[in-house]
């Protein structure tokens, strides 16, 4: 009974370890921090956030709540909560630069314009009419917001309350009666079209970025499960467990790549890629030599989530010339745009591997050669299915593992003939191997936290974009804790905010009108194909730089982690000594 107790409390302690360092540390460490703003962009901020968890909801349950049949509905709820976003951008923007506040209001005029034109003619042709009387109270409430938002551009930074009131007032309530204007002119559909899509089009650069990137939370939260589920037992396992638990994970890792049986040529595909990988990120570890930083598996997590947005932007650039395809005969008429993206994501990050060698920053030396080797090959198989040539294969996640699981065993095997690799004084070594094993196993099944979610949406495939964008708002606000003369801490937070309720009501539009932005974007597509082109070029990096680590000799846990780890462990063996410290006697 005994020992029955104390194994289950080394696996409750385990599996708590992993818990806290995979979810509740990110969370706590990068949720948004409203208390020290100002009380003004505080409530606005948590007001935001309200909206954001509702609208998130109205996506996941929008089947079971009807919103997919009544598309009127839905519609005048999207379009309600776009002119809350652009009320908040405009909020967010009085406290930066000039710049930022002109470009509100050039964000807000692509909407009000058209329609302060279309009114001025109906106007000027109606005569003394209630309709004409109408044209003009538009006239001036559409010419008053953006007059408002000129003088807050003359004005200097500032984050009065009834400024940023204002602000968010005239620039949403401007907006949502321009779309009011274009309801009720159907014979000006194709220009109310027109405007509005440009306005969609310019929120869009700001979402894209945030949702697109959820794709990379599953290989975040992967690495990090993988990585902990070991740290947390490496010092409870005797040497002969160590032995065992090692190799029944390289077995279940090899395994499993043979029983998914993928295709010859997709074979073929995924060990050229990962060699090809494998070899550049070879070469720039020793081109390198001895590196400024460490390629923890916590340091490639923490890079590709502070990168994240940022990959996340790079890979839909092709935003920026999709006004292009709109002209009849424009050679990128009918060119899948996603070559754009990904082939301006691998030039991207050849410069920046080229730097890292430069810096000696061993992080980004082994992460983005598998990241620029995925970008290539995603391109070639956009460009061979366009030209009708043929197709590539895809690479196939699992192959991946067991290639690095046996890159990892040969590594070992040196290790061993030269004396180095005793489960008893090695342990760290036994750690690094068991490491790629288990995220090998864990990589490919990275999407399964979202099944839950799944059977709440009816099957919808935008659950897995929920989950990831939810992980990322409740993890990724870091931005928002510091502070700096040209992007303050309020602007940051509000920016978060709006980039958030903003990425969550086009994940509801795609839901709720599917046809809205079938022309345009698909972001259930892009925060896949990020996760796949990312994701596979990560599970490669975390490998090779804990392969680094094993021969450099490193401990794969951070130091700052084994501090508080170890202080963590204090305080429980404190807590337990006072609990079991018998209680004084009474007195007379």
């Amino acid at each position: 009974m005994g020992r029955m107790r104390t194994t289950t409390t080394a696996v409750a302690l385990v599996v708590r370890r992993i818990v806290r360092e995979v979810v509740a540390d990110q969370v706590r460490e990068g949720r948004l921090h409203t208390r020290s703003l100002p009380r003004g962009v505080r409530v606005m901020s948590r007001l935001g956030m309200a909206l954001f968890w509702l609208v998130a909801f109205l996506a996941l349950a929008s089947s079971l709540l009807g919103l997919r049949h009544d598309k009127e509905l839905a519609s005048g709820l999207v379009d309600l909560l776009l002119s809350v976003c652009l009320g908040l951008l405009n909020v967010c923007a009085q406290s930066m630069a000039r710049g930022w506040r002109i470009a509100g209001l050039l964000l807000s005029a692509t909407s009000m314009i058209p329609q302060m034109i279309l009114l001025a003619i109906m106007v000027g042709t109606g005569g003394l009419t209630i309709i004409s009387l109408l044209g003009w109270i538009g006239i001036a409430a559409l010419g008053g917001s953006l007059a408002v938002l000129t003088v807050f551009i003359v004005m200097r930074p500032g984050l009065q309350p009834w400024r940023l009131w204002l602000a968010g007032a005239v620039g949403g309530l401007g907006h949502l009666t321009a779309m009011v204007i274009a309801w009720g002119f159907p014979f000006a559909r194709s220009v109310n079209e027109l405007s509005m899509m440009i306005t969609d089009v310019a929120l869009l650069f700001v979402a894209v970025p945030l949702a697109a990137a959820s794709g990379i939370s599953f290989a975040q939260v992967a690495t990090d499960t993988a990585t902990w589920t070991v740290l947390s037992v490496r010092e409870l396992l005797s040497p002969a467990a160590w032995v065992v638990v090692t190799a029944l994970s390289c077995l279940g890792a090899l395994t499993v790549a043979v029983l998914l049986g993928p295709g010859r040529w997709a074979v073929v595909a995924t060990l050229a890629h990962t060699l090809a990988s494998v070899g550049l990120c070879a070469l720039g570890l020793r081109l390198v030599g001895r590196p400024v930083d460490l390629p923890r598996p916590t340091a490639l997590t923490a890079d590709l989530s502070a990168r994240g947005m940022a990959f996340g932007a790079l890979m839909c650039s092709w935003l920026l010339v999709l006004p292009l395809t709109v002209i009849p005969g424009a050679p990128l008429a009918h060119m899948p745009m996603g070559i754009i993206g990904t082939l301006v994501t691998a030039v991207a990050l050849s410069v920046m591997w080229l730097r890292a060698i430069r810096r000696r920053r061993a992080v980004m030396v082994v992460l983005a050669p598998p990241i620029f080797c995925a970008c290539i090959y995603s391109a070639a198989q956009q460009l061979l299915r366009y030209l009708g040539v043929g197709t590539l294969p895809g690479l196939r996640g699992s192959l991946t593992g067991a290639v690095l699981v046996v890159l990892a065993l040969c590594q070992a095997a040196i290790w061993a003939r030269a004396g180095q690799f005793s489960p008893d004084r090695d342990r760290g070594r036994w750690a690094i191997v068991t490491m790629v094993a288990v995220e090998a196993l864990i990589f490919p099944q990275r999407e399964s936290v979202a099944q839950p979610l799944e059977a709440i949406a009816q099957g919808s495939a935008v659950a897995v974009l929920l989950a990831g964008l939810v992980w990322r708002v409740l993890t990724e606000a870091e931005y928002t804790h510091r502070d700096s003369p040209r992007f303050p801490a309020p602007a940051r937070a509000l920016f978060f905010v709006s980039q958030a309720l903003l990425a969550a009501v086009f994940v509801l539009q795609s839901v709720v009108l599917p046809d809205a932005m079938a022309g345009v974007l698909d972001l259930n597509m892009w925060a896949s194909v990020v996760d796949s082109v990312v994701g596979q070029g990560v599970q490669i990096g975390v490998a090779m730089g804990l392969l680094a680590l094993g021969r450099w000799r490193v401990d794969p846990m951070d130091p700052a982690d084994a501090v508080e780890e170890a202080s963590i462990a204090a305080m429980r063996r404190q807590r337990r000594r006072r609990l079991s410290r018998p209680a004084s006697p009474a007195g007379p």
